[in-house]
């Protein structure tokens, strides 16, 4: 979707797409830091866009399929 996302549980094939956080206090210094830097903001939602991109319903499905099917 292109949205700037801020969370504590960053999967590693996103690490570059989305800020993260690691305490309270982290999370309200990022919240204030990503708000004042519009252009790091959108850079890491464009990231973040790159890098879900291959992972669409169609191709969790066909791997299911496949699993169903191998096993």
């Amino acid at each position: 979707m292109g949205t700037f996302i801020l969370s504590d549980l960053v999967p590693e094939y996103l690490d570059g797409g989305m800020g993260k956080y690691n305490s309270y206090d982290d999370l309200l210094a990022k919240i204030n830091y990503y708000l004042e830097h519009y252009k790091e903001r959108i850079a890491l939602s464009t990231m973040g866009r790159v890098l879900v991109k291959p992972y669409t319903y169609e191709l969790r499905m066909a791997e299911m399929m496949e699993a169903i099917s191998d096993g």
